[in-house]
């Protein structure tokens, strides 16, 4: 990637991520929370479930009796976007003996058209759900342009924050505690500006320790990898952008999904387990259409993305972008500086697992792609892997194992659903950041509660998740103190 590093943008604005996420509806399996649960009691899957049904207004096409809510604020539906390779995907599916399932439902192994965070096509973000509908409450003030810099403390006990707001310092006291909901990159850097984190690390730049915590020291995330493969299908039919634009207006078509996605599968190509160990997000397009992704999202370099579509130009491609739901590897968040507008250093660690595991999970991964390739149904549009070798891998004979190691080491990304920095666990786990009650361990009135406490990689996308424990916190707060 450009400069040798992987971008890593996050939503700055009312509704945090979910303002520029692909608004995908994946709770993960199961089976992770009930991981999760076996350390931290009131995490189970049986006592997170009320609070996914409690936050989701569905209207999916179908979906598995029991396991979905019709009268929360967030819209969940099924993608408006059915492109004729969409039915090729699951055609596939079902010749490759898989189900065609509600993934959210009793079982998450199989395929299925995804499950997106839209209302009529329409992205809608946590600020439309939860913060548009509250606004005129007289115990809510919603300061924009504003950060939070550090959290107040005395004698162990935090009473307020202090922020910037138009480059002027305030505080704000609290009468009963604080919350830190600042995502899974900006909680563990207000921790530590604060005082609280890892004893030496926080020396090093002259922060004074209030409560040495491994704050920022457990970070993960999954991870993905393209693969793009030619169709003989054409271009002729395509809607023009006049007609996507009025496709959108009727909510539905291209431009009524996060991307280009037409499905997805949850695999497990190794070894079958309850638990699924990849998920494979399908794409169609023209070559053309999703190169900003890669360019200037992404930030791959030039080189690397014209190896790989130059051979698909002006082609209808279909591709897999499959994620490693639980890789081995384990990073980390530190503070560049004090300042507290200096963004952290991030380093995902990729590849690092000592055995190696997640390099042979991906290269299995891989494997299993040429696998649906080779499918009749992708056969009958002609479906091949084209592209050029990376430059960097020119050495290795092509789409060897050899070659793919190399592949996998240029251009896989990490997939923005980062945890675990403020990581939950009991008092005995010394990578614990707070308890089940989202409490931060030696301080009190202090609770965090987003994506960075989640402990256990996740078999889904985190927003849901993040919305789950949102529902949760104020269930333990109004517990803690009675409704007021």
């Amino acid at each position: 990637f450009n400069n040798k590093q992987c971008n890593y943008p996050r939503g700055k604005a009312v509704g945090g991520s979910s303002v520029i996420n692909l608004l995908i509806y994946v709770r993960g399996n199961k089976e992770d929370f009930d991981i999760w649960g076996s350390e931290n009691p009131g995490w189970d899957y049986e006592s997170v479930l009320p609070y996914f049904k409690k936050s989701e207004y569905s209207t999916l096409d179908y979906e598995d009796p029991g396991y979905h809510g019709h009268h929360g604020p967030v819209s969940v539906e099924t993608a408006k976007y059915h492109p004729d390779i969409r039915d090729t995907l699951l055609e596939a599916a079902v010749q490759r003996g898989r189900n065609i399932l509600d993934y959210n439902g009793r079982d998450q192994n199989g395929y299925s058209t995804f499950q997106m965070m839209t209302k009529g096509g329409r992205r809608y973000s946590s600020n439309k759900a939860f913060v548009k509908p509250v606004l005129h409450r007289k115990n809510l003030e919603l300061l924009d342009h504003t950060l939070g810099t550090k959290i107040l403390i005395k004698n162990k006990k935090a009473y307020g924050v202090e922020f910037i707001r138009n480059g002027i310092k305030y505080k704000a006291t609290a009468s009963k505690e604080v919350i830190i909901s600042g995502g899974t990159i900006n909680s563990p850097q207000i921790l530590m500006l604060s005082g609280i984190g890892p004893q030496e690390h926080l020396e090093e730049l002259g922060i004074p320790v209030i409560q040495d915590l491994p704050v920022g020291q457990n970070f993960q995330d999954h991870q993905i990898f393209p693969l793009f493969f030619s169709t003989n299908t054409s271009n002729e039919n395509e809607p023009s952008l006049q007609n996507h634009i009025a496709d959108y207006l009727e909510g539905n078509g291209i431009l009524a999904v996060g991307s280009a996605v037409i499905g997805v599968g949850f695999e497990s190509p190794t070894v079958k387990t309850k638990i699924p160990l990849a998920e494979y997000a399908f794409i169609s397009a023209r070559a053309e259409e999703i190169s900003p992704f890669f360019l200037n999202i992404m930030q791959m370099t030039k080189e690397n993305w014209q190896a790989i579509s130059k051979p698909l130009s002006r082609k209808n491609v279909w591709g897999v972008l499959p994620f490693l739901l639980h890789p081995k590897s384990i990073g980390s968040i530190k503070l560049k500086t004090k300042d507290p507008l200096d963004y952290p250093l991030l380093d995902t660690n990729l590849y690092s697992d000592k055995d190696g595991d997640d390099m042979k999970e991906m290269l299995a991964i891989i494997k299993d792609a040429f696998e649906i390739s080779k499918t009749p149904a992708f056969q009958s549009i002609d479906s091949k892997y084209v592209s050029d070798p990376l430059p960097a891998c020119t050495n290795c004979r092509h789409l060897s194992d050899d070659y793919w190691r190399c592949a996998l080491r240029q251009i896989t990304y990490p997939l923005l659903h980062g945890i675990a920095t403020c990581k939950m666990g009991p008092k005995s786990d010394k990578t614990a950041v707070i308890n089940n009650e989202l409490k931060v361990y030696g301080i009190s009135g202090l609770r965090v509660a987003d994506a960075s406490v989640i402990p256990v990689s996740l078999s889904g996308h985190p927003t849901p998740a993040v919305y789950m424990i949102g529902e949760k916190a104020s269930d333990l707060i109004r517990k803690e103190y009675g409704d007021f």
